[in-house]
């Protein structure tokens, strides 16, 4: 696997340069000097619960601080915190979520977000969790997930009411799980928890929207005939088949959408972001389209590898013909009409905050980060 699977990334410092969740349960006096020093921020903290016992047993660690008052040291350094509830049913939801959704919310605009994520886990890990902390870990089925977007909505009323901005955000896994329609770009308050399943769908939807009015006025040149295979996790699969079928007499393609089981971390784990090269060459094998398309967050930053360090050039070996990767609808567009490329590396990788500071920089400066 990736080098950096197996790196405890419980670490301050790789949550401020690399996004990592951290628990803020390690932090010695000499580190919180530092995060004031360096003016770390904003720092992503996994929460979980607000409520000190819950959030113990949640973490496994008796001796966890108050999670609410390291934000609120946090915010007299003046420094700020994206934050994450990932949520296990019967453990830290129902009242458990209220409370700690209007505890975050009530450290606003210390705390800039909330999201509220499924719990996902190999089945090595479920049956670890059980027997060290009794926790179940279990995926959300549909009338659950609707449960929780509709309380996650009524917090999200109350914030709104109260600060102006959304804060609260539900993971697009919940939506997609219980068949709701995602909310509009406004409420994501420009998307800064993107890369932790927060939005996707919903930028996904806009870009396709924006793609089939740009067909309308030009056509597709190049797709006339063309055959595709994308490859996708089987959380996102029905949605990317249905905008497929809508795509596929626009651009005279065809557009073959595959789920792709998970055979590494299993098959719970259904999102494209967590699957391995050899996950694509078992599941895409046997076609002989003109190109494959499959997810670019599969990748690594410098889009090389996947998360099971196979090359690019070993998995397009394996299965046949050209492979590229895609974000977006658009690119898969461009893809029919100018052909298939290797991708480059991720400008959004680190965090929205880094392309920022990139883009506030003099021209020609050197951006490095503390």
């Amino acid at each position: 696997m990736r080098k950096s699977l197996y790196m405890k990334d419980d670490d301050y410092r790789l949550s401020f340069l690399h996004g990592n969740f951290v628990t803020l349960t390690n932090l010695t006096e000499d580190d919180w000097a530092r995060l004031e020093e360096q003016r770390l921020s904003p720092l992503n903290v996994s929460v979980h619960a607000t409520e000190p016992a819950l959030r113990r047993r949640m973490l496994g660690n008796p001796t966890a601080p108050d999670i609410v008052e390291q934000l609120r040291r946090l915010g007299t350094l003046g420094l700020a915190a994206h934050t994450q509830i990932v949520l296990c049913p019967g453990v830290n939801d129902g009242p458990n979520l209220d409370r700690s959704g209007r505890d975050l919310a009530a450290l606003y605009p210390t705390v800039r977000t909330i999201s509220v994520v499924p719990v996902g886990a190999s089945p090595k890990l479920e049956d670890w969790s059980l027997e060290r902390d009794g926790i179940e870990l279990v995926r959300p089925e549909a009338g659950y997930a609707r449960t929780i977007v509709g309380q996650v909505r009524g917090l999200q009323r109350e914030i709104r009411a109260a600060h102006g901005v959304t804060v609260l955000q539900c993971s697009d896994e919940y939506y997609v799980t219980a068949g709701e329609d995602v909310p509009p770009a406004r409420m994501y308050d420009g998307f800064p928890q993107y890369e932790n399943g927060i939005g996707m769908v919903r930028t996904t939807l806009d870009d396709l929207a924006r793609t089939k009015r740009r067909i309308a006025r030009r056509g597709c040149p190049g797709g006339q005939g063309k055959y595709v295979v994308l490859g996708c996790g089987c959380l996102i699969a029905p949605v990317l088949q249905r905008i497929a079928a809508e795509l596929e007499p626009l651009t005279g393609a065809r557009i073959e959408v595959v789920p792709v089981t998970n055979s590494v971390f299993g098959e719970r784990v259904n999102v494209s972001g967590l699957l391995c090269g050899q996950d694509y060459v078992s599941a895409l094998g046997g076609r002989a389209p003109d190109c494959f398309i499959l997810p670019r967050t599969s990748l690594d930053y410098f889009g090389k590898k996947f998360l099971d360090s196979m090359p690019i050039e070993e998995c397009e070996a394996a299965l046949g013909a050209p492979l590229t990767f895609a974000t977006q609808w658009s690119e898969v567009v461009r893809i029919l009409e100018r052909g298939p490329r290797r991708p480059g590396r991720n400008d959004a990788t680190n965090g929205a905050f880094w392309a920022e500071e990139r883009e506030s920089l003099p021209a020609g400066a050197a951006w490095v980060p503390a």
